[in-house]
């Protein structure tokens, strides 16, 4: 059956899209769940899925341990007694979770619901997460699985979570993927700094160089911002 789109139309508009993408891109951070390691400082409960509370070693065990473990160019804290309740290595989770990060090139744009007009925006709000920032990617098909299983995406340094399935765009749903990912991180401006004031008299006098390199001498009494 003759298709409307030939093949060759499609390969050609895959390779062109992709390419542009590519060019407009910067890097995005993936954290995926890799495994989970039982707790060596505590027991693990099957039954409830984290911590029973219950130490695994005695005082001294557990500075010999960790003594030991640290001789081995082990870094942190792997074994230390409690006496019972929250363990200090896993937080009373059972386990200790490996991440695996990744790093992804997508063409990133944030607050995709002001494109007005735009058929290939993806706008999509949790329910009770109103409110929150909305940011569109878009990168190749290949990276379809890592988004799947990633538990964050940071984008431009703000912790983000997908807010629907990752599909794919274009001619025969091939050239692209699109994810739509929501942040409820709020950016907070730093407080300005507190500067010390400092008075300028006649025994030590300061002469001050301006953007504009002229040189002035300050007068007895001045006052003297020092940043």
């Amino acid at each position: 059956m003759k298709t409307r789109v030939s093949k060759r139309t499609k390969d050609r508009f895959t390779r062109r899209i992709r390419s542009f993408i590519k060019d407009i891109s910067r890097p995005v951070k993936l954290y995926t769940s890799e495994y989970r390691l039982e707790c060596p400082n505590c027991y693990f409960d099957k039954l409830t899925g984290k911590s029973n509370g219950v130490c695994k070693w005695t005082v001294i065990e557990a500075v010999n341990r960790q003594a030991a473990y640290e001789a081995a160019a082990g870094v942190g804290i792997m074994f230390r007694f409690f006496v019972k309740g929250r363990c200090p290595v896993c937080q009373s989770k059972g386990y200790l979770e490996t991440r695996k990060v990744s790093y992804i090139s997508c063409n990133v744009r944030w607050d995709p619901s002001v494109a007005e007009g735009s058929l290939n925006s993806i706008v999509a709000i949790p329910a009770g997460f109103e409110g929150s920032s909305m940011v569109a990617l878009k990168t190749d098909p290949k990276y379809i699985e890592d988004f799947k299983n990633c538990s964050i995406i940071e984008v431009d340094g703000y912790a983000c979570k997908m807010a629907a399935p990752p599909v794919l765009r274009g001619i025969g749903d091939e050239a692209l993927l699109s994810i739509a990912a929501f942040t409820t991180e709020k950016y907070e401006a730093q407080d300005p700094q507190v500067h010390k004031m400092y008075n300028i008299n006649s025994d030590n006098p300061v002469v001050v160089m301006l953007s504009d390199g002229t040189l002035i001498e300050l007068s007895d009494g001045a006052l003297l911002e020092i940043t």
